[in-house]
């Protein structure tokens, strides 16, 4: 850069007094020479590490050993292979092996719950009481039978004829339970069951409905006393001819008793639902 001072450089006491005596061409006036290296810029690349997972190349087995010292920050790849071989080779906690028992079932938690969402009287509750568990797992111990060999006579002996319906080739079966033998097909038959069982309930409570409107059509309040007791369904109390709480009584248990338990083969905790269900 070309330029030019009014004074002897040894005269200049500070910057200021230098800057001021100083004039210099504008930076338009440079002229600089570029030289090329002839160096290309290039993008870092990693080399791909192929870490030996098993000890023995090819085959599954032991984990390579020369990783287990490997950590995440100074032997990453190392330390992956290591995690994956160790992930490979976990096996799944073996299942809990159920008593088929009343006294067994009626303390699992999963059977409980599966029977209080289920059977009339508690279904639909979001918590059950203290009584109502105790009632509730006093009445599954008799259901299921004190032991082993009481169930088994009770719900074993005939699985090889018991069928549940499921959706299989685009349209509803009837299959042996015994094949219905993975989670979505129990899940499926379940369903089915539901829906078959609220349609018998709302054919019983129509049925009891009917039944008591007939009843009541008979025993007239305003019915003479002879008249009235000469129909062996009626009485006649306070004064007036009604219906007797005996014949109620029996109607009701008849129309509504729909927690029977069928006999079904157990083959994994979630199809113990069909005890209620069937």
């Amino acid at each position: 850069m070309s330029g030019s001072c009014n004074q002897s450089p040894q005269n200049y006491e500070n910057w200021s007094s230098a800057a001021a005596s100083c004039a210099r061409a504008t930076i338009t006036d440079l002229a600089p020479t570029i030289t090329r290296s002839g160096h290309k810029a290039t993008g870092r690349t990693e080399p791909i590490k192929t870490p030996q997972i098993y000890a023995t190349p090819g085959d599954v087995g032991d984990c390579n050993p020369n990783h287990d010292k490997a950590t995440e920050d100074e032997k990453p790849a190392e330390y992956a292979a290591k995690a994956i071989c160790n992930a490979l080779r976990t096996e799944p906690a073996a299942g809990k092996q159920l008593t088929l028992s009343g006294e067994a079932l009626a303390a699992e938690t999963l059977v409980v719950e599966a029977a209080g969402s289920c059977l009339p009287g508690y279904r639909g509750k979001k918590k059950l009481s203290d009584s109502d568990r105790q009632t509730l797992t006093k009445f599954l111990k008799n259901a299921y039978g004190k032991d082993s060999d009481a169930f088994n006579a009770k719900f074993t002996t005939l699985k090889p004829r018991h069928k549940v319906k499921i959706h299989k080739g685009g349209e509803v079966q009837a299959v042996d339970i015994v094949d219905a033998n993975t989670d979505d097909e129990a899940l499926n038959a379940i369903s089915i069951i539901l829906a078959d069982r609220a349609v018998q309930i709302a054919a019983a409570q129509q049925t009891k409905a009917a039944v008591d409107s007939k009843k009541s059509e008979k025993c007239k309040e305003d019915t003479e006393e002879s008249k009235c007791t000469e129909d062996a369904d009626c009485e006649h109390k306070g004064g007036k001819c009604k219906l007797k709480e005996g014949v109620k009584s029996e109607n009701d248990e008849k129309t509504t008793n729909t927690t029977g338990i069928n006999s079904l083969v157990i083959r994994s905790p979630l199809l113990l639902a069909f005890l209620f269900l069937a």
